[in-house]
C-alpha cells in the first residue's frame, strides 16, 4: 500500500486530484471553463500520469460517496488498486531514482486495461450520482471520457513499442520528474489548471 505521505505528493504533482477534491468540498465551481480545463489538462498528461491522476480523483469522490453505493466502493478499492501498482514507481522516477526497465515495460503492459476498468466503473457511478449530486456525476462522466482516451492513447503507443521491439535504434526514454512509463515520442507540456 502506497503511505498517505506519497499519496498527498502525487496529488500535488499531477493537480487534478486536488482540484476535484476542490470542486467536491465546494471551494471550486464546475462551470464551463473549468470542465473544459480538466479535460484540456487531462488530455495532455502521458498515460501513465492520467491514470494516477484519475485514480486519485475517482479515490477522492468514492471517499465523499462511499456509503451511498456498492459501486463506489468498489470504485475506491480499484482505485487503491491502481495507486499500489504504479504509484511507488513513478514516485521513484519523480525523485531522479534508479528505475528497472524491465519492470517498467511489465508495469506498461497494464495501463490501457486499468484505464479502461477505471473508466467502466467511473461511469457506472455517474449514473448512481446523477440524481445524488450534479457535480461529482460531472466529474464522473469527465473522467470516464479521459480514461477511456487515455486507454486508447497507450494502448497506440504499446502496439508502436512492440512494433519497434526489435529494432536497435529503439531505446525508450524516461521523462525525468514526470512520468516512469517510458512512452515513446510521448511527451506534453502541461498548462496551469485554473479557470480565469
Amino acid at each position: 500500500m502506497i503511505s498517505d505521505r506519497n499519496l498527498a505528493m502525487l496529488a500535488a504533482r499531477l493537480q487534478i486530484p486536488l482540484v476535484v477534491s476542490n470542486i467536491l468540498d465546494g471551494e471550486e465551481i464546475l462551470d464551463e471553463a473549468m470542465h473544459y480545463s480538466l479535460h484540456e489538462y487531462i488530455s495532455n498528461l502521458p498515460p501513465d500520469s492520467a491514470l494516477l491522476a484519475l485514480a486519485l480523483s475517482a479515490r477522492a469522490i468514492a471517499a465523499r460517496f462511499e456509503r451511498c453505493s456498492v459501486s463506489m466502493k468498489v470504485l475506491a478499492r480499484e482505485s487503491d488498486r491502481i495507486l499500489t501498482a504504479y504509484g511507488s514507481l513513478w514516485i521513484q522516477n519523480a525523485r531522479d531514482q534508479r528505475v528497472d526497465q524491465q519492470a517498467v515495460m511489465e508495469v506498461l503492459d497494464g495501463v490501457a486495461q486499468d484505464l479502461e476498468s477505471l473508466g467502466e466503473l467511473l461511469d457506472l457511478n455517474e449514473s448512481f450520482l446523477r440524481p445524488v449530486r450534479a457535480d461529482a456525476a460531472a466529474l464522473c462522466e469527465i473522467l470516464y471520457v479521459q480514461a477511456l482516451s487515455q486507454a486508447a492513447i497507450a494502448d497506440d503507443l504499446l502496439r508502436g513499442a512492440d512494433e519497434q521491439a526489435g529494432d536497435d535504434a529503439f531505446a525508450p526514454e524516461m521523462a525525468s520528474g514526470s512520468n516512469v512509463i517510458p512512452f515513446p515520442i510521448y511527451r506534453a507540456e502541461v498548462m496551469p489548471l485554473r479557470s480565469a
